[in-house]
């Protein structure tokens, strides 16, 4: 599971440098006519690059999200995958993190609940991630909300100024080209998608995790908690990958506000 999430995210992160560069010849072919001949067709066979790692990024993901869901089936209901799976896997996956990634990233699937398995460790257990996830996408919504306003701002900026300016009109419509092409790389690269997604992905975390308390005040059966683990399997599957750097940052604060949350201080 850890390997194939951690290649999803270094697939999505190449798409996003191709979209950016993308972004940058567009921008140059704007303002160096000698470029302007030769972008389209390389744009052409970089779009179709990028549709090609865009695919593999998804189906890497979808791959470490099935493994995650059989890992909090087996941690909640004490149910572990078939020995013909885990072969399968083992055959199927290729690549190794080293020692210290990967145990680094095992400290993220370890759950504090004591109950022993059943109903109830699930939706403590859901609680739990429930909680970690609405404060780490909390946090790449606010980073990607950040980046769409500055440069909106930029852009709006950068067009008040050629249209107050003195320059010859082809210097404008350069310009001007160059904020429409810096809004289509906002909706391209996929900086306001990513926010909403983001901004979706944590209120969901915080509604299942209300939910899960909810059950876990009273006698949760079977069914409920199957139920709800579900909800939130195919609303994480939706949303983006949180980038392993977000917990590399948040890890200490959160497990601390964790540990009050859960054992309070008197």
């Amino acid at each position: 599971m850890n390997i194939c999430f951690a290649k999803a995210k270094f697939w999505s992160v190449g798409k996003w440098v191709i979209e950016i560069a993308l972004y940058v010849g567009g921008v140059i072919a704007v303002f160096v006519p000698a470029a302007s001949h030769e972008y389209p067709p390389v744009a052409l066979v970089t779009a179709l690059i990028l549709a090609g790692v865009a695919a593999r990024a998804e189906k890497l993901k979808g791959i470490a999200e099935n493994l995650k869901r059989d890992h909090e089936y087996w941690q909640g209901f004490g149910r572990p995958p078939s020995r013909s799976r885990l072969a399968d896997i083992q055959v199927c996956t290729s690549g190794k993190l080293s020692e210290s990634e990967n145990e680094f990233l095992r400290q993220g699937l370890i759950f504090s609940s004591g109950k022993p398995v059943g109903p109830s460790r699930v939706v403590e257990n859901l609680v739990e991630t429930a909680w970690f996830t609405k404060h780490l996408a909390g946090s790449c919504r606010n980073i990607f909300f950040a980046v769409f306003v500055v440069s909106l701002i930029l852009s709006v900026v950068l067009l008040l100024i050629t249209a107050s300016s003195a320059a010859q009109v082809s210097s404008r419509l350069a310009a001007a080209k160059c904020v429409s092409a810096t809004l289509t790389f906002l909706i391209s690269v996929g900086v306001l998608r990513e926010w909403l997604s983001f901004l979706e992905f944590s209120k969901n975390a915080g509604e299942i995790e209300a939910e899960a308390e909810r059950l876990c005040r009273g006698d949760v059966t079977e069914f409920e908690a199957q139920r709800l683990l579900a909800e939130y399997q195919m609303i994480r599957a939706a949303a983006p990958l949180i980038p392993t750097v977000a917990w590399k940052i948040r890890r200490d604060a959160l497990n601390e506000a964790w540990k009050q949350l859960k054992h309070p201080r008197t």
